[in-house]
């Protein structure tokens, strides 16, 4: 039987590493206090990303430290309610299109995306359930395919179609559902013109997205373009939606007690702790 010893040190911040990795060596625990914005429920450690995050510095410390151990460049990403993070390390500085239709980690429908105030909305995006069949709104997280593609029989221009009628259907009954439920926003005294400005934008480009499904045939390319931003767009209007009527109350009521962690949102990414702790509750 051999004996494995793991050499450790601690660094220059009093993290334990591996002295041959110089990984952190993270100790896990459970307390039993109630979670916090700053607990973490997962962790990772990375090590370079692809662009620059202005409040994220890594370079201040470089070399070796007193006792000739190197200091440490990677940052740790923590959350306190999802079990697992995705790597950003893998994140592009340029936001391209894939052969889905998505555009990767840049699409807010698959992953947070870094917060900024100007679209404090997306946060409140819906995660896509793991049940999809007991959402009502299931078909905006389909993943679109050629089979679903009818080509126009009768067209002179070989290769353009529009996408099953059904599928259409379920659009548009979710686009009505949604705006019906925005409309009656507008005679809210609660509400500015101005607040509503983001969810009547969205709105409006669901619209043209759900009628040129419906009226302009395109090639299969464009429609399932057309088909994953009319989703998105659906998302973003929900977003927009929930926040006013769910989530608005709770950052300017003080009197609003700590709520259960709500797995069914996309979240973001931050390296504010007011933020995390904003967000959190």
């Amino acid at each position: 039987m051999s004996l494995i010893i793991l050499a450790v040190y601690i660094d220059a911040f009093g993290r334990k590493r591996d002295a041959v990795t110089h990984r952190a060596i993270i100790e896990i625990y459970e307390g039993k206090h109630s979670y916090s914005a700053t607990d973490a429920l997962a962790m990772a450690e990375l090590y370079k990303l692809p662009y620059k995050i202005p409040s994220l510095d890594t370079s201040s410390f470089t070399g070796l430290d007193a006792n000739k151990h190197p200091y440490p460049s990677s940052f740790f990403v923590t959350s306190p309610n999802m079990y697992k993070i995705p790597d950003i390390t893998e994140d592009s500085e340029d936001v391209t299109i894939r052969t889905d239709g998505r555009y990767g980690y840049g699409d807010f429908t698959l992953c947070p995306q870094w917060y900024f105030q100007g679209t404090y909305y997306l946060p409140y995006v819906s995660r896509k359930p793991s049940l999809l069949s007991d959402c009502p709104y299931a078909v905006m997280w389909y993943n679109l395919k050629e089979t679903d593609f009818i080509h126009n029989q009768t067209s002179i221009v070989s290769g353009i179609g529009r996408i099953r009628s059904d599928l259409l259907e379920k659009l548009i009954s979710a686009r009505k559902q949604l705006t019906a439920k925005a409309r009656e926003l507008d005679s809210d005294p609660r509400f500015t013109y101005v607040q509503l400005s983001e969810l009547r934008y969205s709105l409006q480009l669901l619209l043209f997205s759900t009628v040129a499904l419906q009226c302009a045939p395109q090639n299969y390319t464009m429609t399932l373009l057309t088909f994953t931003g009319c989703q998105r767009h659906y998302l973003e209007a929900l977003a927009c939606y929930d926040f006013l009527m769910k989530y608005r109350d709770m950052e300017i009521n003080e009197s609003v007690k700590e709520v259960p962690v709500n797995d069914r949102l996309m979240g973001c990414l931050t390296t504010s702790v007011e933020i995390a702790t904003e967000m959190y509750y």
